[in-house]
């Protein structure tokens, strides 16, 4: 899990989620409700767990799947700041490889 809240803003309500996978190209979020179709417009807002770090974005919903009681939806990004994009990135690269390292010590 990438340790990011999402708050979607639509339509005057507000979803919330965490972002649990980041890819140069788009999120995977989890959500306890989640009412957005494939192919809809999507403004959303990030916040970095124990950071003070919150940034706005949209995209466009690519999939949604129900999954154990929650919301797993695919998210291709469309405006998103190109600097916390390489940040996320890097970070989600350091967890892989902290992950990696650890199994293969188990």
């Amino acid at each position: 899990m990438v340790p990011f809240k999402m708050e979607v803003l639509q339509a005057g309500r507000n979803i919330l989620g965490a972002v649990k996978d980041f890819s140069r190209f788009g999120i995977r979020a989890v959500f306890e409700n989640f009412d957005l179709e494939p192919g809809a417009p999507i403004d959303f807002r990030l916040e970095k767990i124990g950071k003070d770090i919150c940034v706005s974005a949209s995209g466009v919903v690519v999939w949604k799947r129900y999954d154990s009681g929650k919301w797993d939806a695919g998210i291709r990004l469309v405006d998103f700041p190109p600097q916390l994009k390489s940040d996320m990135l890097e970070e989600a690269y350091r967890n892989w490889i902290r992950d990696v390292v650890g199994a293969n010590q188990e």
